[in-house]
């Protein structure tokens, strides 16, 4: 285990992640179904669009709610769990989630309030405000800042589906005051290449990472069992995953792999009201 954060902290260091450390929590998704499909999140229509892309919570038509956790690279100090509701009401659908990266010493969170609704029949649009606060130690103590972000999904036909995704557009910039806050833009679409069978693939803009592409497959058996592969170029990790939907519960398995920081298991399970 020491070896292991040795590494990571080496990487860190002289590959320039360190940024890593203000936005751990908000460089991946929620929920295992997108963090086995590469991490690609913002075409998809389920329960963690609460998280994802706001847009998604317009299909949602059932209260529901969920948790998901990750254990990042098998290391206990950098598990990130997550926990949301969703409420359909009248045109639209809201939701409520709480975000948590780290442990005691150290760690961030997000607490977010949201609306998805269809503006017309193909096209969805979704906005969340979100309050996110760093607690970095008794001595440095705990800031926060208030932002948004928000999404669209344009469903073309039954086959394509093609989003946009804006994550803190104003990008809260470091000061003695504020934690800073990355900005995140996604531009993706999801198609689906025969019966079973559906692609997805995101373009990601990071104001710390960079640009990127993230890509899954994922094959539905019946709507029951699912198998999911995926690969991120942005954090270097190849993903995969399996899903299963009983009734009114789906529960969701996923890992990412990193070629020098090894495994990171993910576990979700929603349940349909």
């Amino acid at each position: 285990m020491k070896s292991k954060i040795f590494t990571i902290a080496f990487i860190f260091l002289f590959n320039g992640s360190i940024n890593f450390i203000y936005a751990g929590i908000f460089d991946e998704v929620s929920g295992a179904r997108s963090t086995a499909l590469g991490f690609t999140s913002i075409c998809m229509t389920d329960f963690w669009s609460a998280i994802n892309n706001q847009a998604g919570l317009a299909s949602i038509n059932r209260i529901t709610t969920g948790v998901f956790v990750e254990n990042k690279f098998m290391i206990k100090s950098l598990n990130t769990k997550s926990i949301a509701f969703a409420l359909p009401f009248n045109n639209g659908t809201f939701g409520l989630s709480l975000r948590q990266f780290g442990e005691t010493e150290f760690n961030e969170t997000n607490i977010g309030i949201s609306y998805g609704m269809k503006l017309t029949e193909k096209l969805s649009a979704g906005l969340q405000l979100f309050h996110y606060a760093i607690n970095q130690n008794k001595e440095l103590g705990r800031t926060g800042i208030y932002s948004f972000q928000g999404g669209i999904i344009y469903e073309h036909d039954k086959n394509l589906r093609i989003a946009f995704h804006i994550f803190n557009p104003q990008f809260i910039s470091n000061n003695l005051d504020r934690p800073e806050l990355a900005g995140i833009t996604k531009l993706g679409l999801s198609y689906h290449l025969s019966g079973t069978l559906e692609g997805f693939l995101e373009l990601q803009s990071h104001t710390k990472f960079g640009n990127g592409i993230n890509s899954g497959i994922e094959y539905l058996n019946a709507d029951k069992f699912a198998f999911r592969i995926g690969y991120s170029s942005i954090s270097e990790k190849i993903t995969f995953g399996i899903g299963l939907k009983l009734k009114n519960l789906v529960l969701d398995f996923s890992s990412s792999m990193h070629n020098a920081l090894g495994y990171s298991p993910q576990l979700s399970i929603t349940y349909e009201f």
